[in-house]
Parts: C-alpha cells; sequence; structure tokens
C-alpha cells in the first residue's frame, strides 16, 4: 500500500495580534494530520505546513533531528532515519524578522508496508490474485509482474520485480526479471481452461536497493 501527503495545519490562536511582539505569547498551537498518523521508516513522507497569518512559504520551515529533511516545491520531504522510533518535527514561521518556533509534534515511526504483488498487461491493468485470466494475455510478451500499493492507496514507492518462480502442475520454473519464461509459456499454452498458476517466491527491488518478498498470486486460466 506506494509518494505519500501529510497535511499539517498549525491552528495558532490570535496570530495577527501575535505578530505585533518580538516573540508570540500564549502559543498552543495544534498539528491535525490529515491523511496519517504516523511516518514511514525508508519513505520520503510529503509534509505541507500552514500557518494562519504566514503568507510567504519562505517564512516557514520545518526541523527534525531524527530525520532528513527536504524542501520540495513549496512541501517538505521526511525520510525518518535507520533507527528512528519516533520524530520530532517542529515548526518555525518567520514573525518580524525573528525565527521563531510555532509548534512541535511527535510522531510514530513505523516500518513501510510491503506491497503487493499483481499481474499486469500492456497499459498496466493490475490482476490481483484469485484473477481469471484469458490463456492469450498470460502468454503476452508485454504481461509482466508488478509490485504496487494498488491504485487507491496513499504510498507511492517504485519496485522493480527481480525474480520469481512459477509453479504449473507441480512443476517449479525460475523466472529471472518481471516476465514468464520462454518455457512457462509453452506449459501455459497447453493449460486448459480452469487450470491454476502459482506465482511465487517473488522478489522486487526498490529504488534506494531495498528488497522485498511479496506474497504468493495464485491465477486462473480464463
Amino acid at each position: 500500500m506506494k509518494k505519500i501527503l501529510l497535511s499539517l495545519m498549525l491552528l495558532l490562536p490570535m496570530l495577527a495580534a501575535a505578530q505585533t511582539q518580538t516573540r508570540p505569547t500564549s502559543l498552543n498551537p495544534v498539528i491535525a494530520v490529515m491523511d496519517l498518523q504516523i511516518l514511514y521508516r525508508d519513505y520520503d513522507n510529503r509534509i505541507e505546513v500552514a500557518v494562519p497569518g504566514i503568507t510567504n512559504p519562505n517564512d516557514l520551515t520545518i526541523e527534525c533531528p531524527e530525520a532528513s529533511i527536504k524542501q520540495v516545491a513549496g512541501s517538505w520531504s521526511v525520510r525518518p532515519n535507520a533507527n528512528a522510533k519516533n520524530c520530532n518535527i517542529a515548526v518555525y514561521a518567520t514573525i518580524k524578522g525573528q525565527k521563531t518556533n510555532v509548534g512541535t509534534r511527535e510522531f510514530r515511526v513505523l516500518p513501510l508496508p510491503k506491497p503487493e504483488g499483481y499481474f499486469a498487461y500492456r497499459d498496466k491493468k493490475m490482476y490481483e490474485s484469485g484473477s481469471s485470466i484469458p490463456k492469450s494475455i498470460l502468454m503476452n510478451e508485454n504481461s509482466c509482474v508488478i509490485a504496487d500499493y494498488g491504485s487507491g492507496a496513499l504510498l507511492r514507492k517504485s519496485f522493480k520485480v527481480t525474480e520469481f518462480k512459477v509453479v504449473i502442475n507441480g512443476i517449479a520454473i525460475d523466472c529471472k526479471g518481471a516476465t514468464f519464461s520462454n518455457e512457462t509459456r509453452d506449459r501455459i499454452s497447453k493449460l486448459q481452461r480452469g487450470s491454476k498458476i502459482l506465482i511465487t517466491d517473488i522478489k522486487a527491488q526498490a529504488a534506494d536497493e531495498q528488497t522485498v518478498q511479496l506474497k504468493p498470486i495464485n491465477l486462473i486460466v480464463g
């Protein structure tokens, strides 16, 4: 379940009045995460910050000692450190020329969930495990096995399938890359409608070289 968008809203009472002082008083900011309550390890979590009364985005910054931070087109990318269990994100606003901490919130850090395995064809139409697929599509050279969080998921991260096995009638065939081997296609060509195909031991690699093993995919010859 692939870039993520977290919206942090800082609600500051009477900010306009506070801006007339060198340092605002009675600050009690509330940081509300609109989409998720957590940050993921090994992932560039997208953060947006809004402070009432601060219209220039250059007047806002965030800091987090437990993560690396990059500013990306008006938002921030927060990537927790490898051993981080929590991240404390502090928001600073420039008020009357002075950098002022207007709020800090602690977030839990969890491991990034594994993507799901899908069988995909041409336009990236994704077939889930248990799908019935025409033999012509199963044998097509443009068909492949992919790793994805699914079309409706908030997570976005690219994975490349590097290898897997196909089990047909109890015989396991090794496949390198993301496509069926010639031997696999040959065996599929001899299957009857309703026959089952198991894709297992699926390994996928992310751009940061993180490797994950996916759950098996069961397909039916349609």
